[in-house]
């Protein structure tokens, strides 16, 4: 039985649905829709009545008809979720849950009985298992799913955006070391996936909104006309006045996430000893379209950045199938698309 993805946010609500097609996965339906302000506020459902709205519409409001499955895996947010690789002294499998929630509770600064609980076997050596932890709020996640049942759909599964997100860039298998630049309208989410698994995620400033705030206050235009800009020139025109100004104002909001960047990256090697050092940074989002965003970074960070694909996990040399969604327009669902190939494969 099949489920679609569905990518909640503060500001819109992503839908993908998948489906088989003998040994090929096709994309079926999919939509984007804005929330009205003040639906969801940093994460957390404020006027759920609005979300259940918004939620049947999505589904009947589709590119391709209404979706066909009632089931549904949907995100939680990842600011209000924990994760985290804890370490465990080698058990017997049946004693090994209750070891994990008794080792879990010196992290998570909430009780048992207030957090859902997830986790499975990531690693192990030196006689100890490597464990990878994600807990959200009861209240939190229960807000999401009552939501979702009153839209007259049955949640198979909640997950953080950082695992849907991972399971559409990376590809199966790779055991390289990556750090996801997530850019969305209001917050940027970091995510370090190593050795086939997350290892460490962050929320971070600035994300796409902040980008055109600084073109609204330093070229004093409305917020329209600093969208329009972004689009039109981002960060590759240099030459006039204008486009002077333009580079300048965005360029500043990619030194201060450059420096996020860093950031992270030092505070994994200095904690996580048994880790790679990330080769390559992969960017999604929206925000991650900005023109000259790449080469941009790059040259500040001296890494290599890339566009990810989010396709990557679907399509392949056997399967030529175009998918309706381009790559790039795909980034923006690169949440939702991990979502969906957990509702299609039933992982």
């Amino acid at each position: 039985m099949r489920a679609f993805g569905l990518d909640l946010s503060d500001q819109s609500l992503k839908l993908i649905e998948l489906k088989k097609s003998g040994k090929n996965i096709r994309l079926a339906n999919f939509c984007e829709l804005t929330l009205p302000e003040g639906t969801i506020i940093k994460g957390r459902v404020v006027k759920e009545d609005l979300l259940v709205a918004a939620i049947r519409k999505s589904i009947s409001a589709t590119a391709k008809g209404r979706v066909k499955t009632r089931m549904v895996v949907a995100c939680v947010p990842e600011s209000e979720s924990f994760i985290r690789i804890i370490k465990l002294p080698v058990v017997p499998e049946d004693e090994l849950d209750q070891a994990v929630k008794w080792e879990s509770g010196q992290h998570i600064p909430l009780s048992s009985d207030q957090v859902y609980l997830d986790w499975q076997k990531v690693g192990g050596r030196d006689q100890q298992l490597e464990v990878l932890v994600a807990a959200s709020p009861r209240k939190l996640v229960d807000s999401y799913v009552n939501a979702l049942r009153k839209a007259g759909l049955v949640p198979i599964a909640c997950e953080v955006e950082s695992a849907a997100t991972t399971r559409s860039l990376i590809r199966e298998n790779d055991q390289a070391c990556y750090l996801i630049v997530d850019i969305g309208i209001c917050k940027t989410s970091l995510i370090i996936y190593d050795r086939q698994s997350l290892q460490f995620t962050s929320s971070v400033e600035p994300a796409g909104e902040d980008f055109t705030a600084s073109l609204t206050q330093d070229l004093k235009i409305s917020i329209t006309e600093a969208e329009e800009m972004k689009k039109v020139y981002g960060l590759t025109a240099k030459k006039g006045e204008i486009e002077e100004k333009i580079y300048q104002s965005l360029k500043s909001q990619v030194q201060a996430l450059a420096q996020e960047i860093e950031t992270t990256l030092k505070f994994y090697k200095d904690h996580f000893p048994g880790g790679q050092d990330a080769g390559k940074i992969i960017l999604c989002g929206g925000g991650s379209r900005l023109r000259g965003l790449v080469p941009e970074l790059k040259i500040i960070l001296k890494k290599e950045v890339v566009l990810g694909d989010p396709w990557v996990n679907i399509l392949n040399s056997q399967n030529k199938y175009l998918p309706e969604i381009s790559r790039k327009d795909a980034l923006g669902y690169a949440t939702a698309i991990g979502l969906a190939i957990r509702g299609v494969e039933g992982i």
